[in-house]
């Protein structure tokens, strides 16, 4: 079961990322109340790989807080952006200074959760090494 869901999660992690690289299209599709695709898309792929280390298994104390630190920024980014943005098209119009910010918002958080993602994938083969090892 652990492995479906870790392959689930890490191919809409690829299907997000491989997204955003092209810049499809489908990303601009406005869903109801007017969010854009693309950006639901980033909320559930920040969400997924700040949460990968609780599908692997337990993932100790440290890692298990940072996991849960990163959950709740990801959570965060989007109410973050509309507030600076003041629309949920997450459109900085003529606001430098903000959209800037919500740059660095944004790869900070990217990258919080794609190294938690990470951490716990590491940590999950590290303990399934040694308990290879020892049976």
């Amino acid at each position: 079961m652990v492995k479906r869901r870790l392959v689930f999660v890490l191919a809409l992690i690829g299907f997000v990322a491989f997204s955003l690289a092209l810049g499809a299209k489908y990303l601009v599709l406005r869903l109801p109340g007017g969010l854009p695709f693309g950006t639901l898309l980033v909320i559930l792929g920040l969400m997924a790989a700040a949460g990968t280390p609780f599908l692997l298994g337990r993932p100790g104390r440290l890692l298990g807080a940072v996991s849960v630190f990163a959950l709740v920024v990801a959570a965060a980014w989007f109410p973050v952006g509309v507030v600076l943005s003041g629309n949920a098209g997450l459109n900085f119009y003529n606001d430098p200074a903000k959209s800037a910010l919500f740059d660095n918002i944004t790869t900070g958080t990217a990258i919080l959760s794609l190294t938690t993602m990470l951490w716990g994938m590491a940590r999950a083969a590290w303990v399934h090494r040694r308990r290879r090892e020892a049976a």
